[in-house]
């Protein structure tokens, strides 16, 4: 679903963000687009499903948890929700499944909870809205709200924000008038005929009517749609360019994987997409396919497309120059193989933290037709989507005959709302039948029966939990995903983190592969089961053992912790991943252990996302290492005086604590 973000300003005092519904990818766009988090003292719910709430949960943990749990309130009081009947308990309802439900009831006071209906007015502080209710014919469909405002300007004390609308001629004084449609189904479409402020133009001849559409877009394309969009109502509609549109990969997330594609079109490869390396095609990319919230910013007079080229001026005026210099391409020394899986696509190498890297999410394709997908973060759908082609996407859904879901957190299930739908969806075109296997613990499994019917999922999956009830059997529980998968072995191994957390160790064919999820460093299970790996994907959310007390407070691992455990497991390649924003888009600077004690002589890599490999190929992936550094060259500096510059902050306050504390012992 795309996002609509109103912001509205009337003094340096008085300023007050709304949303209209929050999808799963809204924080993830919202900081590649706006590098802040986002602040919402409104939100207006239009129906009561994932694709309208699944990025409410993550807009909470880093705006609003982060201020309650230091015991302070928030800036702007209590941020109201408007819904349809029953949207309090939804909104918990999917809540509980993605926080604990300790700290749902310490968010719970902050939220005001109004159910609206037909005709309603809400009085703002700033803006008055009137809702619009579709009921469909058939009561067994859930009616959908359409929310309407209107904001007048005086064109005389506005000349500057004029300029950046278009060339009309307007009147000294002129409004908008704005509403945001959502139809669900084909269904909601038929009713809007019977709503007269969306057939009918405006009364006055002053003001411009702006429909924003955020109905999918099988919705927007049915000829009930169609018909309406078309009809001499003086309205000006927004919608979706895209003609699949699931989603717009960001400029700079776009220019980066192209330069990532310069160093190595093997590991990086772009499967038939344009690179847009080239500057210009990423203007012209930023200026044509605006998103929604900068689509509403434009309207009102406050786009800062301006400022976002300046950005993208500077972060290409530090890369192209080192793109020129690079060495020859790793693809020059790479030999013929024959051996084209197992391969592993990266689709997410961050954390929870927020930065450019997409969340926890890998792809295991074992066969041609045949993938494991390893968890499942916030927006792995839409990185799915952007590394493959499009015509590419439906086989590669359609492929997935296993998802591994490691544990309970955000950052590694909260995709599974929008990515089950659309594996859903391809599977009822092609007429699959055999069902897909998710591995989890129990939690996951309630999470999700709480977003689908319950016989809808019984026909397409089944859910296995990853510690069967008597150890012994283990194997045999195991079995069905084993032949599915056409493996030697699957098996999850407990690892330590704060939620019950699994790791997985996969043989097939010759090759060995182990996924370490949230842990801390040296896990004996891990290494045990994990003995002569040939693969090792192990996450270093922190970098230097400088922050070891750090991850373990947070039971989390850093760089030398898991190349230690790579060197008690004897791994040959090791692919360090789910890093913290601290880290720069790029690999670490020195991939080498810090501590003399750790002798791990293996290949070791640095995962960034749309990183593609095939198991055989590997060992050579060091090799496009220093053109990475070289490129990114920008990137590594900055971060590594930031590091600098924060070791000498942390030694001055050690020295500090040091001697005010002798200075009480002597007293």
């Amino acid at each position: 679903m795309p996002i609509a973000h109103l912001t509205l300003q009337r003094s340096s005092n008085s300023k007050r963000s709304y949303f209209f519904n929050m999808p799963e990818t809204l924080l993830m766009n919202h900081i590649n687009t706006f590098r802040k988090v986002p602040n919402c003292n409104s939100l207006f719910l239009t129906n009561l499903s994932w694709a309208n709430v699944g990025g409410l949960c993550s807009v909470l943990a880093n705006s609003v948890m982060p201020i309650i749990t230091s015991g302070m309130s928030l800036p702007d009081g209590q941020i109201s929700i408007y819904g349809p009947v029953g949207t309090a308990a939804y909104v918990r309802k999917v809540l509980i499944r993605q926080f604990s439900e300790q700290k749902c009831n310490m968010l719970w006071p902050n939220c005001i909870f109004t159910e609206v209906s037909d005709g309603m007015l809400i009085e703002d502080p700033l803006m008055t809205f009137k809702v619009h209710e579709l009921k469909p014919t058939d009561t067994s469909i859930q009616p959908t709200i359409i929310y309407e405002f209107e904001q007048q300007f005086d064109v005389n004390n506005d000349t500057e924000s004029m300029e950046c609308t278009d060339e009309k001629e307007y009147p000294e004084s002129y409004h908008y008038q704005v509403a945001i449609v959502d139809c669900p189904t084909v269904d909601h479409a038929k009713t809007l005929f019977d709503n007269n402020y969306l057939t009918l133009p405006p009364d006055n001849s002053n003001t411009r009517r702006i429909i924003i559409h955020q109905s999918n877009h099988q919705v927007v394309q049915s000829p009930m749609y169609q018909e309406w969009i078309g009809m001499d109502n003086n309205c000006t509609h927004i919608s979706a360019k895209k003609e699949n549109a699931i989603t717009h990969m960001p400029p700079i997330k776009a220019f980066y994987r192209g330069v990532c594609n310069k160093v190595s079109s093997l590991f990086f490869p772009l499967h038939g997409q344009d690179n847009v390396f080239d500057h210009d095609q990423i203007k012209r990319d930023e200026g044509e396919e605006l998103c929604y919230d900068q689509s509403c910013t434009l309207i009102f007079h406050k786009n800062n497309l301006e400022y976002k080229l300046l950005k993208l001026d500077s972060i290409v005026g530090s890369i192209s120059p080192q793109v020129a210099t690079m060495e020859s391409n790793v693809e020059s020394v790479l030999p013929e193989t024959e051996d084209v899986y197992p391969k592993l696509v990266v689709l997410g190498s961050g954390s929870s933290s927020l930065s450019y890297r997409g969340q926890s999410a890998y792809l295991l394709q074992l066969k041609e037709n045949t993938s494991l997908l390893i968890d499942c973060g916030v927006g792995t759908l839409e990185q799915l989507y952007t590394h493959f082609n499009p015509q590419q996407f439906n086989g590669i859904l359609s492929s997935i005959k296993v998802i591994f879901i490691s544990h309970k957190h955000i950052d590694h299930m909260s995709g599974l709302g929008t990515f089950l739908q659309h594996i859903i969806d391809v599977r009822e075109e092609k007429g699959q039948t055999e069902k897909v296997i998710i591995v989890s613990v129990n939690p996951i499994k309630r999470f999700v029966v709480e977003l689908y019917d319950e016989s809808i999922l019984h026909k397409h999956f089944r859910f296995l939990n990853t510690s069967p009830k008597k150890y012994w059997e283990i194997q045999q529980h195991f079995a069905p995903v084993e032949k599915l998968l056409g493996v030697e072995r699957f098996f999850p191994v407990r690892v330590e983190h704060g939620p019950v957390t699994h790791g997985l160790v996969l043989e097939v064919n010759k090759w060995k592969m182990v996924y370490s999820a949230d842990t801390l460093p040296m896990n004996e299970n891990l290494i045990v089961y994990g003995q002569d790996a040939d693969l090792l994907i192990h996450e270093s959310t922190f970098d230097s053992s400088t922050e070891m007390m750090k991850a373990k407070l947070k039971m989390h691992s850093y760089k030398d912790g898991a190349l230690a455990t790579a060197d008690a497991m004897n791994a040959k390649n090791v692919i360090l991943t789910h890093f913290g924003s601290l880290f720069p888009l790029v690999p670490l600077v020195d991939l080498s252990p810090s501590e003399e004690e750790i002798s791990f002589s293996g290949n070791i890599f640095c995962a960034m996302d749309h990183l593609e490999f095939s198991f055989s190929q590997m060992h050579l992936l060091p090799n496009i290492h220093g053109n990475l550094l070289h490129v990114f060259k920008h990137s590594v500096d900055r971060y590594v005086k930031r590091t600098e510059k924060d070791l000498k902050k942390n030694i001055k306050r050690n020295n500090r604590l040091t001697k005010t504390f002798w200075k009480v012992v002597d007293l």
